[in-house]
């Protein structure tokens, strides 16, 4: 069935909302304001939902413009890691903004990242046989259909220009491309990393020997290699193993995709509401990952305890990985100030009870999850907390990605 629509909100991912026949419509591709020619599909059984395709704008977006994407149109495949590159950068900011509206994330912008192309400083690609050849790229959105990403535009030129050999080496030396209905084949997956101008290339293979494959390759500094036979999607398989070069850190750790994005976000997150920086006799940092704000942190205040549960980036803070939970549940009392910054899903209802336990006087959350974010918020409100600040900025240019900074100060009264 076709309809005419207006979109009038954006959704938790990115997509357009309009409302028809009693139910929201949710459209991927069409923008705040637009009008637009619509096929409906799916339709929720349990809620006042269903989903739609663009046919035609009928109305564009002012900040509409043609895909700048080299592969756009090319192939069947497209790999839909940039849902919003048919709008420009001040576009893309607006509907985060109203993204963030409809979750009760108001802000007065989202502040641009300092790159809008070449800035992803870690990238990955999946295997996949086409025409009988091996290929590197993305599955299509809510497919297994491979999408290539040869010259993709977010990935900086050295980035890109590693895959390309990579693809190119598999295929002279016939390595295969993993299938998933059959489980045969080598090669899953590949990880890029930048880090501190170096460039380590890791190679997830189901099978087979990698070191050829390792030899064979100039443009990383480094690569690394990990066993991922498992039945399981994920990327992560065994612990990765340097086959070439040297690498300080951890190869399947996790990195910020836009280093000088987020490291904006780290400078408002270590401020207070005034913009001094923050200061305290002690401080825990909580889900302290690759240890980035654990290091900044360190030079503010006294004494700064992370909590990380992945072992290798723990033993790289020099600390036992731990749960933050099962650090939470063992403290008595809180120090003055409590940096967090969790994962997309936020820090749950058992974590913000826990906190709210301790009460710790101060608590700057950073988050990439804006949905976890405002659950966390609201339960941390109800518990005695006052939102001080909220601030919001782009961090993935092309997408909806957003990083948010919030700061709650404890009611002495609560």
């Amino acid at each position: 069935m076709d309809v005419e629509l207006t979109i009038d909100r954006i959704g938790p991912a990115g997509e357009g909302v309009a409302r028809h026949d009693g139910r929201d419509v949710h459209v991927a591709g069409a923008f705040l304001g637009e009008r637009i020619r619509a096929r409906l599909g799916a339709r929720s059984r349990h809620h006042a939902r269903a989903h739609a395709s663009v046919l035609e704008v009928l109305a564009p977006h002012a900040g509409r413009r043609a895909s700048p994407c080299p592969r756009a149109g090319l192939e069947p495949g497209q790999c839909g890691g940039c849902p919003w590159i048919t709008i420009d950068e001040a576009g893309q900011r607006a509907q985060a903004r109203a993204m963030l509206d409809a979750l009760g994330l108001s802000v007065d912008e989202v502040r641009p990242s300092p790159l809008a192309w070449g800035y992803r400083r870690a990238s990955k690609r999946v295997a996949y046989a086409h025409r009988g050849a091996l290929r590197l790229g993305s599955w299509s959105p809510r497919t297994h259909v491979g999408a290539s990403m040869r010259g993709c535009l977010v990935d900086p030129p050295r980035v890109v220009e590693a895959f390309d050999e990579l693809e190119a080496a598999a295929r002279q030396l016939g390595v295969t491309a993993y299938d998933e209905a059959s489980r045969a084949g080598e090669l899953r997956y590949a990880w890029a990393r930048e880090d501190g101008g170096r460039l380590i290339l890791t190679l997830i293979t189901a099978a087979g020997d990698p070191r050829p494959l390792a030899d064979a390759l100039r443009v990383p500094d480094a690569v690394a290699h990990s066993r991922q036979a498992g039945e399981s999607n994920a990327i992560r398989g065994e612990a990765p193993v340097l086959l070439r070069g040297d690498y300080a850190g951890t190869p399947l750790g996790f990195t910020q995709p836009n280093p000088a994005a987020i490291e904006r976000a780290i400078d408002a997150l270590l401020e207070t509401e005034g913009g001094d920086p923050v200061t305290a006799d002690q401080a825990w940092d909580l889900y302290a990952g690759a240890g980035a704000i654990t290091a900044r942190l360190r030079g503010l205040v006294g004494e700064v305890l992370p909590c990380e549960r992945y072992p290798a980036a723990a033993e790289a803070l020099g600390v036992a990985p731990q749960d933050v939970l099962e650090r939470l549940r063992e403290a008595t009392e809180a120090p003055p100030l409590v940096i967090a910054n969790p994962p997309r899903k936020g820090m749950g209802e058992a974590v913000c009870a826990e906190l709210a336990r301790l009460a710790p006087p101060r608590l700057h959350v950073m988050s990439c999850g804006p949905r976890g974010l405002a659950d966390d918020r609201d339960r941390l409100v109800e518990a005695g907390y006052r939102a001080t600040q909220l601030l919001a900025f782009q961090s993935l240019p092309q997408t909806p990605h957003v990083e948010l900074v919030l700061k709650l100060v404890r009611d002495p009264a609560a």
